[in-house]
């Protein structure tokens, strides 16, 4: 379960890290997100509130819009 965890959250900073480059990679997981999974919550309280699933979809979000690499 906690490599598990740690292997979400480097791919969701990876990917990040990819998209937009670290400034912004620091901060998107505290900002208020419009996406529809998020509902106008930050990314962070919605994997929070819905744990390990919740970091899965944020994960392949990420992936898919970085075109899968």
């Amino acid at each position: 379960d906690r490599l598990l965890r740690i292997s979400y959250l480097v791919g969701i900073f990876k990917a990040h890290n990819i998209l937009h480059g670290l400034p912004l990679a620091d901060e998107w997981v505290r900002l208020p997100n419009a996406n529809r999974i998020f509902a106008g919550d930050t990314p962070l309280e919605y994997m929070r509130r819905g744990g390990l699933p919740a970091m899965q979809t944020v994960r392949r979000l990420l992936d898919a819009r970085r075109g899968g690499m």
